[in-house]
């Protein structure tokens, strides 16, 4: 679809030109990937997760995926730019616009927190957390470790990670996003490093 493209091409111009600091514009794990990857990379992959979700949701899940780390680790809003209304001007759908917008509103828990305490925040809040958001976190935190383990070994959060990823698995597995091949990839990614751990 030309449309998600177009709106890729804009989410990297504004990762890229309205980072809040240099740490927001690369990939933490080795500073210079840059840090629209992650977010487009992501939303192309749920694009292909085609199972049991139906292309609109996945296509509105895409599009809340790459925004999601727009509003907080960007100036987009002080240089004027909405995200509603992009994707409304983009897609021609106020509604899904709405939609998406909600979806990446959501995705913030609060400003400036790092994985460990979106954990404890979604711990806490589970019963209020909407399906969709558990879904987007997964393929988030998934992604976040997939090339990554040597950066969380570091930090000495690897464990801990792992625990979070387990986690969101055990919540989307209860949703209507059961079928998701992130699921059985995520779980396949947990029992590799595990054994890693176990083998050192």
């Amino acid at each position: 679809m030309l449309e998600l493209s177009i709106f890729a091409a804009k989410v990297s111009e504004w990762h890229t030109n309205y980072a809040l600091k240099e740490s927001n514009a690369v990939r933490g794990h080795d500073k210079q990937t840059p840090y629209y990857v992650h977010p487009i990379g992501c939303a192309y992959f749920i694009m292909e997760d085609n199972n049991g979700i139906s292309y609109e949701k996945r296509l509105e899940l895409a599009v809340a995926m790459m925004g999601h780390d727009l509003k907080e680790d960007t100036a987009i809003i002080e240089n004027g730019i909405n995200l509603e209304t992009e994707i409304k001007y983009i897609f021609g759908d106020s509604d899904f616009a709405k939609r998406c917008d909600s979806l990446i509103n959501k995705c913030t828990l609060e400003p400036g927190l790092g994985s460990m305490d979106e954990y404890r925040i979604l711990l806490e809040r589970q019963e209020d957390v909407q399906a969709e958001l558990w879904y987007l976190k997964l393929v988030d935190k998934y992604f976040n470790i997939f090339g990554s383990k040597e950066y969380f070994i570091k930090k000495n959060t690897l464990q801990k990670y792992l625990e979070f990823l387990e986690f969101l698995i055990y919540k989307v597995k209860d949703t209507e996003f059961k079928d998701s091949s992130f699921i059985a990839s995520a779980e396949s990614l947990i029992a590799k490093y595990n054994k890693l751990q176990e083998i050192k």
